[in-house]
């Protein structure tokens, strides 16, 4: 009696602590991982997923103000009306679901540029806004720019649709330099913490539904484990009078062989199953049921379970089941196999022989075959190249999107062509074309400027080649859409030809300012300089007075149409770079002003120079004018030091700094002193015809490169150039 207990308590016991508790333990932990790691790295990643979309939108305008920034370097727009159309354009975008983000600006000083909502609010001093929390968050924001030019900066707020309610937004800021402004805008993010705290419930449900599942399996396998038990106990017995007759068809087998009882216990197998499942023993192996050597569920979402049960059922009511599986092995890898389950009857009862075969190297081929379809299949239908593929008759068999599109056909009114009877393949010689790529095998390329069978006007690329599918011959067809290129470069060269009129234009006016205009010029003065002599005497002083300033005025318009045409020179008489030495460019222009120094006293120091790619004479032209004007904007007896200097600010440019210590000028006309005949001193106090900047203004953008200028009145002035080492590209004409 005694022992009959212990019997049934053992194999309770041993169902109990090899089930219940390792399933209990797994419940446990899978719920703190996914409460402690996978909801807050879900949250992290909502909450990266919306930075990412203010930095994109804070991107977006800074691009908006660099525009205008650029409209105001090339003197096309002022600052303040570059400023005031920017400002415009941003009020009124909005973003997000309910257009409810909008954009605002201050500056470092924390005063407001622009806002949407409150304009009353522009120019104010922001350093004291508050949020709910009593946080000066503008003050935080531009405190973060000012230490990294850009970030992130949280704050607390109401809620639109319910200003009683203080909840949590995330504000970005980024300075834009150019201008000193600091552009940002908030999103809010209450709902990332509603979406979790609902995701939290779903799962808290979720487990719990799942647990109690697992709890009534468990008691029905605990107790159905104490009947399997006894009964795995008797077969091993009567199996083992057997055991040697099937031991050696086991072992001579290439394949897993395992008996089982149709409970799916495990009452025998041969030595390549525990290895292959990586059991140490055939005794560990042995005390497995067949269904602890799968996962819980197969990749078709079943259970394991219930799946064997019914191909055990199968096998025994047919004596046999075939299909495909996937097992586990006990370091947690898995396998893919192919299972055969056959019906042995003995005397004593059924037993069923499980066949596995492993086939994970077939199943990853088949796996990356049917990938590498997918792939080509996706990338032919996301192709900007038209792409279609036609059969040895002709008709069409394949077309992509992008040749829909090109075409001007659809789907189905491209794949029922064939191409022997496309009439604008046999007037554009597309015809012809297939016929010799199917014929010689060679790829073959053409331009075609066709109207296609669905009345669409193209120039296109076409590219052919033939290939071989299912032992046919196939031609491949690949149209590249080149009406939108073809039209561009038609514009281009009427642009050219206008381009050329122009210069041409511009050559006919040099040529009259060079000697038409000038030689009356030269007779006013020669016939004043005559008549001063000659008659001179005879005049009163009045006439010897507007003798005098008609010969000036003469002798500026000489210089005027010079300068002028100095000025039209730089583009019309472009000629190719070469290397030119700055030094000596340098000792040419101290040359020519080396009576003008002597009578100031002035003083010019340089680095050694470089050498770059340019043209010699508008180096000259532009040292000559850059020195020259420093000597002439001289202070009142104070010497002019003149310092030139360099540096290498990287992206294959070099920028030279030309800085005087003279009268200097106001910064806000730093635009208008390189425009032409542009002054800001009189012509009594200072001679010439205000063209010389500009002359160094065209001559640096004719090389590609930059200027821009610094000054101070009484404290002297910068001129900033930068101009590329070497010329990559063409010389601007």
């Amino acid at each position: 009696m005694g022992n009959n207990s212990q019997s049934k308590q053992l194999p309770l016991r041993k169902a109990f602590v090899t089930f219940a508790v390792p399933v209990s333990i797994l419940i446990f932990l899978l719920f703190i991982f996914f409460f402690s790691f996978i909801i807050p790295a879900h949250e992290n990643s909502l909450l990266e997923a919306k930075k990412d979309v203010i930095v994109e939108q804070i991107q977006t305008v800074t691009s908006i103000l660099q525009n205008y920034a650029g409209l105001e370097q090339q003197g096309l727009l002022t600052k303040e009306k570059a400023q005031l159309q920017a400002k415009e354009i941003l009020r009124k975008i909005r973003y997000s679901k309910n257009q409810e983000n909008y954009f605002f600006i201050v500056d470092k000083d924390v005063r407001s540029v622009m806002h949407p909502l409150r304009e009353s609010l522009e120019g104010h001093d922001m350093k004291n806004i508050k949020d709910r929390n009593n946080k000066k968050y503008i003050l935080a924001m531009v405190d973060v720019v000012k230490k990294q030019g850009h970030g992130f900066v949280t704050y607390s707020w109401y809620l639109p649709q319910d200003k009683e309610k203080t909840v949590p937004k995330l504000a970005y800021v980024q300075l834009f330099e150019p201008w000193g402004w600091i552009i940002g805008t908030g999103i809010y993010v209450y709902d990332i913490e509603n979406m979790i705290k609902k995701e939290k419930h779903v799962i808290t449900q979720f487990f719990i539904g799942f647990i109690f599942i697992l709890f009534i399996l468990a008691v029905f396998i605990v107790f159905m484990g104490v009947e399997t038990e006894k009964r795995r106990i008797l077969a091993e017995t009567k199996l083992k009078a057997n055991g040697k007759k099937y031991h050696m068809m086991f072992e001579g087998s290439h394949d897993v062989i395992i008996l089982v009882k149709p409970h799916g216990r495990i009452v025998d197998s041969n030595t390549k199953a525990y290895e292959l499942f990586k059991i140490p023993d055939k005794k560990q192996f042995l005390s497995k049921t067949i269904a602890d050597l799968s996962p819980e569920y197969q990749p078709d979402g079943n259970l394991s379970g219930s799946l064997i049960a019914q191909y055990i059922d199968q096998a025994v009511k047919k004596t046999s089941a075939y299909f495909e599986w996937v097992y586990t092995k006990s370091d947690g890898t898995q396998f893919d196999a192919t299972v055969l389950v056959s019906k042995i009857s003995l005397p004593d009862g059924v037993v069923l022989q499980v066949t596995i075969r492993d086939i994970t190297e077939r199943k990853a081929a088949q796996t990356r075959i049917a990938e590498l379809s997918e792939i080509n299949l996706r990338v032919i239908e996301n192709s900007p190249i038209g792409i279609s593929a036609y059969d040895q008759t002709g008709q069409c068999v394949l077309a992509n999107k992008a040749m829909s599109n090109i075409v001007g056909g659809t789907y189905q009114e491209i794949l029922s062509q064939n191409y022997n009877r496309i009439e604008s393949w046999k007037g554009s010689g597309l015809l012809d074309m297939a016929k010799l790529t199917i014929t010689d095998g060679e790829v073959h390329t053409k331009e075609i400027n066709v109207t296609s069978t669905f009345g669409k006007q193209i120039f296109m690329t076409a590219v052919m080649a033939r290939f071989v599918l299912n032992h046919q011959l196939h031609l491949l067809l690949l149209v590249e859409n080149s009406t939108q290129k073809v039209l561009y470069q038609n514009a281009i060269k009427e642009q050219n030809k206008l381009l050329e009129k122009s210069n041409q234009d511009l050559q006919d006016f040099a040529y009259i300012a060079s000697h038409d205009l000038q030689e009356p010029l030269r007779k006013i003065v020669a016939f004043g300089d005559l008549l001063s002599e000659e008659n001179g005497s005879c005049l009163s002083s009045d006439g010897k007075d507007y003798l005098m300033r008609m010969q000036n005025s003469a002798r500026r318009l000489g210089q005027f149409i010079q300068d002028l045409l100095a000025y039209s020179r730089i583009s019309t008489q472009a000629k190719s770079p070469v290397l030119v030495d700055l030094n000596d460019v340098l000792s040419k222009v101290l040359l020519d002003f080396e009576i003008i120094i002597k009578e100031t006293g002035a003083k010019i120091t340089a680095d050694a120079l470089p050498k770059i790619e340019a043209e010699p004479l508008h180096m000259y032209q532009l040292f000559q004018n850059l020195i020259g004007n420093s000597l002439k904007y001289r202070r009142e007896d104070v010497s002019p030091v003149i310092t030139i200097t360099h540096n290498r600010p990287g992206g294959g440019f070099i920028e030279f700094h030309f800085q005087d210590n003279g009268i200097g000028f106001e910064q806000e006309y730093d635009r208008r002193i390189f425009q032409p005949f542009q002054r800001l001193h009189g012509r009594s106090e200072y001679s010439g015809t205000g063209i010389g900047l500009a002359v160094c203004w065209k001559i640096i953008l004719h090389h590609n490169g930059r200027i821009k200028v610094v000054s101070s009145p009484e404290k002297g002035t910068v001129f900033i150039v930068s101009l590329p080492e070497k010329q990559s590209k063409e010389i601007r004409q």
